[in-house]
Order: structure tokens, then sequence, then C-alpha cells
């Protein structure tokens, strides 16, 4: 485990997915998202190029990876005000 942390705004699959590769890294990360569900508009694709993926399934597959991962604090509901230092 390192002493690091970080940030990552939106909880989009590009942000879900950070997430996910820097916890695995050993980084606590607080991941903040200001809807109430984690995804972003993937979910209201039909398909994903270009592997014609349902959308839904995979993000259901990135999330699956979130509650269980110690070092991944989710933060709904939020929004950064200002970030100092």
């Amino acid at each position: 485990m390192s002493n690091h942390s970080a940030l990552v705004i939106g909880a989009g699959v590009a942000g879900l997915q950070a997430a996910i590769d820097l916890a695995n890294m050993g980084v606590h990360v607080h991941l903040v998202e200001k809807e109430p569900r984690l995804g972003g508009h993937v979910p209201l694709l039909h398909k994903v190029f270009p592997t014609q993926e349902n959308p839904e399934e995979l993000v259901k597959q990135i999330l699956e990876k979130i509650p269980n991962n110690p070092n991944i604090t989710v933060v709904p509901y939020s929004e950064i005000e200002s970030v100092q230092g």
C-alpha cells in the first residue's frame, strides 16, 4: 500500500476505470460524481463500438469492481467547488 491518494472527478466509464487502475496500484482514490448513479452516459447508448457490446453490461462489469475495493471511496451527489494545493 502506498501513501498516495488521488481525486477522480466524474464516474463515467473513463473515471471508473481510472479509479480502478489507480486503486489496483495501491493509491487511495476519492471518486466524486454529481449524479446519483455511476456510469455516465454510456448506459444510454444502443451499442458500444467496435465490439457491439451492450453498454449496460459493460458498465455493470466495471461497477462490480468498485464496492469491494478498499482503496476506492465513492462520493455521489457531489461537485468540486475549488481545488488548492
